[in-house]
């Protein structure tokens, strides 16, 4: 029974520090992130979010092969709470680039608003082109 137990605990251990790994790669790709926006980068940024997405992935088929929570050893709780820790400074990281995706956003928005007027009052003026001068005399 304590053989198992240790294995559960061995195998926990390595399942969390795969986890742990994957949420600081999300970190640094969330860093990255942050320099695309701040560079309007959109197909790095994309790039990035495919990169992301596929960490996430691994980290919730990884989790799928968790035991049953009751199995947890007590000393996996130091690695959980550094797990939660990491977690919360990506939550935060990734507040902040999406507050900077929006201005982003709003920035494009008004760009684009302002094309649209310049591009209005552009064809309101070719509509008013003087045209070859023509004598009339009032007789046919």
């Amino acid at each position: 029974m304590r053989a198992e137990k240790a294995a559960i605990g061995e195998r926990l251990a390595e399942l969390l520090d795969q986890d742990r790994d994957d949420y600081g790669a999300m970190y640094q790709l969330g860093l990255e992130q942050q320099g695309c926006i701040a560079r309007e980068d959109l197909e790095g940024l994309r790039r990035s979010c495919e990169r992301l997405h596929s960490l996430m992935e691994r980290i919730r088929l990884r989790q799928a092969r968790y035991p049953a929570a009751g199995a947890w050893p007590p000393e996996a709780g130091c690695r959980r709470a550094e797990l939660r820790g990491l977690i919360g400074q990506l939550q935060e990281l990734r507040r902040a680039n999406e507050a900077a995706v929006r201005e982003l956003l709003a920035r494009t928005r008004e760009e684009l608003k302002q094309l649209q007027q310049r591009r209005r009052a552009l064809r309101g003026y070719q509509g008013a082109r003087v045209h070859e001068a023509r004598f009339f005399d009032g007789t046919r």
